[in-house]
């Protein structure tokens, strides 16, 4: 049972206060409004002496009730105005303003969700920021000892060339000790023929010699 069984006729008005008394207020059914309207005004034109005294009072009413309400005079109304079908394709005021109200509400929601959302991105960012803050202490010491090696790659690279630069001149100073290394060596071979060919010799005239006191 709620607010809205009592408008509808299914309960006593007392018997709705009781039930809705602490909840939350009942949205208006645009079709109950359009209903009582509807009867409210066709009961005002079938009492003609009515009409001319109520007819003002109800145009300020429905003024407040609807948004698109036309102001016109009560005799004016046909109808087709003042049909239950009529009155439903008019917009409540009761309807915007709860419309805002939840699109408010709707806000409000999505904009505590992108703050928890936040705080939890925050919180997720805190051990990220930490560890990028000790790869960057990381990658600092990284750039010293690349600095390092390229200087002892640079020095290895000057001795190498120092080294390089005094083999070039050793080549050079050693050629002429090399030109001579080589005379001497085709001077011992000759001398080595010479004595080769003076063996050679002294062995036949020592077998000559014995072939002679052989005779004698």
């Amino acid at each position: 049972m709620d607010w809205s069984a009592y408008r509808a006729g299914r309960c006593s008005r007392q018997a709705a206060f009781a039930e809705s008394a602490g909840a939350e207020p009942v949205p208006r059914d645009p079709l109950l409004a359009a209903r009582a309207g509807s009867l409210l005004l066709r009961a005002t034109r079938c009492l003609p002496g009515l009409q001319a005294m109520l007819g003002p009072l109800l145009q300020e009413l429905f003024e407040c009730v609807y948004c698109d309400w036309p102001s016109q005079l009560m005799e004016e109304f046909t109808e087709a105005d003042i049909a239950v079908d009529s009155l439903t394709k008019r917009t409540l005021y009761c309807s915007l303003l709860g419309g805002h109200q939840a699109q408010a509400k709707k806000n409000a929601t999505l904009a505590e969700a992108a703050r928890a959302e936040v705080e939890t991105v925050r919180s997720q960012l805190t051990p990220l920021e930490a560890a990028l803050t000790e790869e960057r202490c990381g990658a600092g010491e990284l750039r010293k000892l690349v600095a390092m090696e390229q200087t002892a790659r640079a020095e290895a690279e000057s001795k190498v060339t120092k080294v390089e630069e005094e083999f070039a001149r050793f080549k050079v100073d050693i050629r002429p000790a090399i030109q001579d290394l080589g005379d001497l060596r085709l001077q011992e071979e000759y001398r080595s023929s010479e004595i080769h060919a003076l063996m050679i010799e002294n062995q036949e005239k020592a077998h000559i010699i014995k072939e002679l006191q052989v005779r004698v």
